[in-house]
Order: structure tokens, then sequence, then C-alpha cells
């Protein structure tokens, strides 16, 4: 009798649709363990020291992990490698503050915004105090490629006469500008001021911003697979919750001398 009821209602259940698919298992049980791309040696957002993975973003990861309840594993790799596990689905999310206009075209969900920045211009001439729209004609502009950076330096720069050249990291970046290889490098806000500090970077000048934006800071996103809108529900609630919590503070506190957000 016992039998014949849980055949019964398994029968019904499956009539009904409330047995979840193969797909929805598997989307399930990978929960479990999230896989989380960040850029590599991208100081202060993620970096190696002592053979430790740390940065901003790396702990971001840490707390939005878990205030979900979930084990990830955070994976280093270029910004180009980000983009193409994203888009195969080989990372569930990526935290590299990305903005919305990055790449729009990707179908990717963008969380609430986790931190804002804005980008500067970074030289090796010391008479280059401020960019400005006549002083950028002719001069050769670096820039990481397929960033809102990018897009914003060939539609201000460009037009006035400058020749923009676009890199895959920062380093790359920061090297050919000491070595004079372009005359300036615009680059994300809080990576310049910590590059600048080092002993690395003390040939190096701020040049002032991009002049002409209609924005004075960018809000900068996780980005998540196309497929996990549920994820990108979870995300959001996990970062809003590290904020209300303080543990958000704590950890901008830790790589920024002020609030970042």
């Amino acid at each position: 009798m016992e039998r014949a009821r849980l055949v019964a209602k398994t029968c019904l259940c499956i009539l009904s649709g409330c047995l979840l698919s193969p797909a929805a298992l598997a989307q399930d049980k990978g929960d479990d363990v999230l896989i989380v791309g960040v850029q590599e040696d991208d100081r202060p957002f993620a970096y190696k020291e002592a053979n430790e993975l740390k940065g901003f973003n790396v702990d971001i990861i840490r707390a939005i992990c878990t205030q979900m309840k979930v084990s990830c594993g955070i994976r280093p790799m270029s910004r180009w490698d980000l983009k193409r596990e994203l888009k195969s689905g080989g990372v569930d999310f990526v935290v590299d503050g990305w903005t919305r206009i990055d790449d729009p075209d990707a179908g990717f969900h963008y969380s609430h915004p986790y931190y804002r920045s804005r980008d500067v211009f970074v030289t090796a001439d010391e008479k280059m105090q401020r960019i400005s729209p006549t002083s950028i004609a002719g001069k050769t502009v670096g820039v990481l490629g397929e960033t809102a950076a990018a897009q914003a330096v060939n539609e201000h720069c460009a037009p006035k006469g400058a020749i923009v050249s676009e890199f895959m990291n920062n380093q790359e970046l920061f090297d050919a500008v000491a070595e004079g290889h372009v005359d300036v490098g615009y680059v994300e806000g809080y990576v310049a001021y910590t590059y600048l500090k080092s002993p690395d970077g003390y040939s190096l000048h701020p040049a002032g911003l991009l002049p002409g934006l209609s924005y004075e800071f960018s809000e900068r996103c996780i980005a998540v697979r196309a497929d996990r809108p549920q994820l990108l529900s979870r995300i959001n609630k996990a970062v809003d919750e590290a904020k209300l919590s303080g543990r958000y503070q704590q950890i901008s506190l830790t790589y920024f001398a002020f609030m970042n957000y």
C-alpha cells in the first residue's frame, strides 16, 4: 500500500512538472562551488603576495560567498580570458570592476555597483601636468583595450588628433609610458594611485582627468553569466548585506585611505 502511494505521488509530481530537469539539477549542484574570475597581477584589486592571493576584489569575493553560504574557487587570469571564460561558462561570475558599457553586446548580467572610480592620465613627462583638448593633439595615448576607458579615449581624444594604442594589461601600459612608447596612459584611478606610490612607479606622474566627460565617476559592477539570473539576484543581495553589516567598509579601508562608494 505504501509503495502504491509513493508511486502515485511520483507520477503526480511528474505530471505537474515539479521534478527538476537534469539542467536545473546540475545548476543547483553547481551552486555548492562557484568559480569566480579576477584579473591577474592587478594591484590593489587582485595580486599574489608570499604566494597568497590578496586584493580588494579577492576580499569582496570572499565576503559575497560567505553571505551566500557557498564555496568559491578564485581563478586569476587576463582580462581577455575573463571575458572568454564568462561567455563560455568556465567561470560563474567575474569581479574585475567592469562597467555596463565595457562590453554591451556580450549579454552579461551586471550587479549593483560595488565601487566607484574614475580613470586618470599618467605620464613620464614632468612638463605635462594636465591634459587638455589642445595638448592631447599629436600625443599617443595608451589604454586597456575593450574597456569604457578605451571607448572614452577613442571618443574624446582621437578626434582631437591623438593616437590611441590599446594594451592587454596595466603592467604593459605602465611600462610603455615609462619607456616613452606612449606619451600618456589612461588608467583606472586606484590602479594608477597604487602604482605611482610603488618603487616601480617613481618615474611616472599624474596628468589629470579626461576633459569633456559627462560623468565624474564610473560605477563598477560584478559581471555574471548570461544564463544565471538567479545567481545575479543572490550576488546583489550579498553585496547589499556586506555594506549593511560593515564588512564592505572594513575591506575598503584595508586597501584604500577613503571609502570608494
